[in-house]
């Protein structure tokens, strides 16, 4: 089965998308061209699989991995989001989320930064994901972030769950906090 990737490239604050589809093999020669223009860019899985193995020949100095999630965070602005919802899908989600971090984090260079954010508020996508990264990967650390909003620390407890308590260093962002959609952000670091 072939992978395929849709390659995006962002120049000059402009988004520009190429139609054609990839498969891996081609993204990776065009993303290693349009790096060395330098460029910035992004793949989108088109396809997923349970876990994607990346071998790349360079590393990535910053990864922003905006996972697909179950959109909680959107309910306000989208009601097909809350028919659409339910606890099967957010289990499913949070697999997938946490073997897109393993990806990455392989692919992240020694001092390298990761974002992972999410538009949800289910902690088995947020809090979560970045609980299994740090039990899992000795050479990741979170960071706190400093945003011009106001952010509620991550939880550490949800349930019968307990979490990192370094995952408070996470940002949560609520709709009626800031009259915006919901969102979780953490930053993570290799550091070694």
């Amino acid at each position: 089965m072939t992978r395929m990737y849709k390659l995006t490239v962002c120049y000059m604050g402009k988004e520009t998308q190429i139609e054609r589809r990839f498969t891996f093999q081609e993204a990776l020669v065009h993303i290693k061209e349009v790096m060395e223009l330098g460029f910035a860019y992004n793949t989108e899985t088109l396809e997923h699989t349970k876990r994607h193995v990346v071998i790349m020949p360079w590393k990535i100095d910053k990864i922003l991995v905006d996972a697909p999630c179950s959109g909680e965070g959107t309910i306000r602005s989208s009601a097909i989001t809350l028919k659409m919802w339910n606890p099967h899908s957010i289990r499913s989600l949070s697999k997938l989320q946490k073997s897109l971090l393993a990806n990455a984090i392989e692919i992240l260079k020694p001092n390298g930064s990761l974002v992972y954010s999410t538009c949800t508020h289910a902690p088995e996508e947020n809090e979560e994901v970045v609980d299994f990264v740090l039990k899992n990967f000795d050479n990741i650390k979170i960071e706190s972030i400093s945003l011009p909003i106001k952010c509620r620390p991550g939880i550490n407890k949800w349930l019968d769950s307990s979490y990192d308590k370094n995952v408070e260093k996470s940002c949560r962002i609520y709709p009626q906090d800031n009259n915006t959609e919901g969102f979780f952000i953490a930053k993570l670091r290799r550091v070694k």
